[in-house]
């Protein structure tokens, strides 16, 4: 049915936010915020700038996330993992001639982090934040991938994990399936929801 599979990296391909946690958690002990990690990783499961935004930083937004992007960048170099299923449904695809795509907020480094992974030769390209484009859920950058890559929207499907990603592919006039792990977001529609990546061998 879709032969152009336009994936999430945080949260939807990687288990990020174990990690995004413990990387928020250890900036909020060096400004001597009190941490509740339930809350943080609440947070952070919307965005990085809605945590900041929550917590009294003695910097701007700004200055906080890029502090933040510090922080995290080394941990999830030498800790973060993929999802169980994440290389099996990405090596399905293309066995079944599919095109796997990556939009992500991630920079540059998040290639060494899919080569550490061991899926880097798995997409045919992946949009990172230096095309800076504005962010999901404004649908310019997956309006570039669309047009850049030849995709169809009629068979392209956009799999992610937040609201955020929901939005962007509605907003591109694409197809969207809710990777929901968590029953994180019960009531936000798409075409699609799945609690494990395998489900996906039956849409695609």
């Amino acid at each position: 049915m879709y032969d152009f599979l336009i994936y999430d990296f945080d949260g939807t391909l990687s288990d990020t936010y174990p990690v995004f946690t413990e990387a928020f958690l250890n900036m909020m002990e060096k400004y001597g915020i009190p941490k509740d990690r339930d809350t943080v990783y609440g947070l952070l499961k919307q965005s990085v700038g809605a945590a900041v935004n929550h917590y009294d930083f003695p910097m701007s937004g700004k200055e906080a996330r890029a502090e933040f992007e510090k922080i995290y960048e080394p941990i999830a170099l030498e800790k973060q993992q993929l999802f169980p299923e994440a290389e099996g449904i990405l090596r399905f695809g293309m066995e079944k001639g599919k095109k796997n795509y990556v939009y992500t907020h991630s920079g540059l480094w998040v290639y060494s982090l899919m080569e550490r992974m061991g899926i880097r030769d798995c997409f045919d390209f992946v949009l990172d934040c230096t095309y800076d484009f504005p962010r999901k859920p404004a649908p310019d950058a997956l309006n570039f991938l669309i047009e850049k890559c030849g995709i169809d929207k009629s068979r392209a499907l956009m799999i992610g994990d937040r609201d955020l990603d929901i939005e962007v592919a509605h907003n591109a006039g694409i197809a969207a399936c809710l990777f929901d792990s968590e029953n994180f977001y019960p009531n936000l529609q798409a075409e699609y929801r799945i609690t494990s990546l395998d489900e996906l061998k039956e849409i695609i």
